[in-house]
């Protein structure tokens, strides 16, 4: 077993505690505004400590809603160290953030709500409704003022207790694409051995960067970034995710003029770089250091990886460099990786039309099997079924959800009554004869019309690319019920490029959608809405939300640009 985090200080040696833990850039510089080493990470996080166990904080909740930076990092830490529970959250700064800092608020009923001093009041002013309504005490602190409260001198004399493993470490919330966000209860065992199951699988050299865009608060980044390069005493460059949004080239600019070794993200990063990013603009661009290009998290898009591999090969990116992995929060972070330097490799299956990436297998004893989702026994080589996870990586389950707990994450299989339990992930996929995971999707997203099963990425994936108007990696494929027969049809929701959003072809476009649906998939489209760019539901971390974009469009609001029909008089079934 791995080291857990609280030893971290401990293990460091006296060079690499002076040594940069993380830095911090801003907008178009790549030179760094901010840097922590990890002596004074550490020295700082044990002063929080002191001051959270003096305010009574030791298991209880601590809501930490901060916006991109370094603090977030301090305050995660400091968390640890008191024995209380984070629970990470987004900064309210806008509508959709601001609903889910207050769904999070809501259900793990912190006694303290830690923010940096600047955003205190900011803070107070957008979750005040949820505050003042809340039928429990919580109080918002401002992490200076915690910090400046401790003697400095303090946290070398005072020896903070070792944690026990099976207590919790922090709430992860899930990204919210099966429904409700929940918090998964991530005990100091599972942090511990979801690290050293990255490192089993990532050898970073000594000196070499890693670099990241992602939000602090998704699993990825708080595992499999930040936790992972404190054991480690990495160096790590962070930058905010509304940077790399606004212009992805950023992104691409600090991994060069920094030689980092590890960066990556969702699929869609790599969509959004090809799409934002100018012929013009890229001169001096030098991504040769670049040896793990991590894609996961969502499905990975064989036409995805083409076209940045066309666009950025010739500025020194290796298609080896690709790096793929299958991991939920639910099991703290990664289940499965290809080894490093392999690339992605994708094949075909009977049943789906489309490219499927290979996403390697587990490490240190870990276990995944593919059962019937209906009877919950083991499927055979190659047959897809949902995938099961046995693993010390696995949570004990989500916050004050007992009942989906015991269905979900306790379950035993009769072909492996020594192991397990088996975690119930949701997802679907198969493993191959050389014991290598290939995840097609979600079972609740499976979409079914006239008894034949069809997986959404696949209908996704045939339509990806077919029109100049469609923004490509930007749809969604689901069905609905007509009220006159009471059978699934086929629903295809698309963004449209922003040069084709006022005059988009309708016509053609249908045509297009029909033709590679009906040669790949022999299925027939009933509704097409096109969408203005960013209006596709997704998850803070870029899934796409499938289920809420068929309800924001059962009750018409969806905002679509255009709505076409196959038959104009048709009704929806009552809900």
């Amino acid at each position: 077993m791995s080291v857990h985090l609280t030893q971290s200080r401990e293990l460091l040696s006296a060079a690499a505690a002076d040594s940069p833990a993380f830095s911090w850039l801003e907008a178009d510089s790549v030179i760094p505004v901010g840097t922590i080493t990890h002596h004074d990470l550490h020295h700082r996080a044990k002063n929080l400590a002191i001051a959270l166990q003096a305010k009574g904080a030791a298991c209880q909740r601590v809501l930490l809603p901060f916006p991109p930076g370094l603090d977030f990092i301090t305050a995660f830490l400091g968390c640890i160290y008191a024995a209380a529970i984070p629970a990470p959250a987004p900064f309210p700064q806008n509508r959709r953030t601001a609903t889910r800092a207050a769904a999070i608020f809501q259900d793990c009923q912190p006694a303290i709500i830690l923010t940096p001093e600047s955003e205190h009041t900011a803070l107070g002013n957008r979750l005040e409704s949820v505050i003042t309504s809340a039928k429990f005490d919580s109080q918002i602190l401002s992490l200076e003022n915690l910090i400046a409260s401790v003697s400095e001198t303090a946290p070398d004399e005072i020896a903070l207790p070792p944690p026990n493993p099976d207590t919790v470490a922090y709430l992860q919330y899930t990204s919210g694409t099966g429904g409700t966000t929940k918090g998964v209860q991530v005990t100091h065992a599972n942090l511990a051995h979801n690290v050293a199951a990255h490192q089993a699988i990532v050898h970073q050299p000594s000196g070499q960067p890693m670099l990241s865009w992602l939000p602090q608060y998704h699993d990825m980044q708080l595992v499999g970034i930040i936790a992972r390069n404190i054991m480690i005493g990495g160096h790590c460059l962070l930058m905010s995710p509304v940077d790399f949004l606004q212009n992805p080239l950023r992104w691409l600019r600090a991994i060069s003029h920094h030689r980092a070794f590890i960066s990556g993200g969702p699929n869609f990063t790599y969509d959004h770089c090809v799409q934002r990013t100018r012929d013009a603009d890229l001169g001096g661009l030098d991504l040769s250091s670049w040896r793990l290009a991590f894609n996961c998290s969502e499905r990975i898009r064989a036409s995805t990886i083409q076209r940045f591999e066309q666009k950025f090969s010739p500025y020194g990116f290796d298609p080896q460099s690709w790096y793929s992995a299958y991991g939920l929060a639910e099991g703290t972070a990664l289940v499965t990786g290809v080894g490093v330097g392999q690339g992605i490799q994708f094949r075909t299956h009977p049943a789906s039309q489309q490219p499927i990436a290979n996403c390697g297998q587990t490490t240190l004893g870990d276990q995944v099997a593919i059962v019937d989702p209906q009877t919950g026994r083991e499927r055979s080589s190659e047959e897809i079924g949902e995938i099961c996870v046995a693993s010390h990586s696995v949570t004990p389950g989500y916050w004050n959800r007992p009942t989906e707990n015991a269905t979900l994450f306790y379950q035993r299989l009769a072909e492996y009554p020594a192991a397990g339990p088996f975690l119930r992930t949701g997802d679907l996929g198969f493993i191959d004869a050389t014991n290598n995971l290939y995840m097609t999707g979600r079972l609740k997203d499976l979409i079914i019309i006239r008894g034949i099963n069809h997986l959404p990425e696949d209908l996704e994936n045939s339509i990806d690319g077919q029109h100049v108007a469609l923004r490509p990696g930007e749809l969604a494929a689901f069905s609905i019920e007509h009220a006159n027969d009471s059978i699934e049809h086929l629903v295809i929701a698309a963004e449209v490029q922003r040069t084709h959003r006022h005059k988009p072809d309708l016509p053609e476009i249908v045509d297009a959608v029909q033709i590679a649906l009906s040669h790949d998939h022999s299925v027939t489209l009933d509704h097409l809405i096109l969408l203005p760019p960013g209006a596709l539901p997704k998850t803070t971390s870029g899934k796409v939300q499938r289920g809420l974009c068929r309800d924001q469009f059962l009750d018409q609001s969806l905002p679509s640009l255009h709505i076409w029909h196959r038959n104009s008089r048709f009704q929806l079934a009552p809900a």
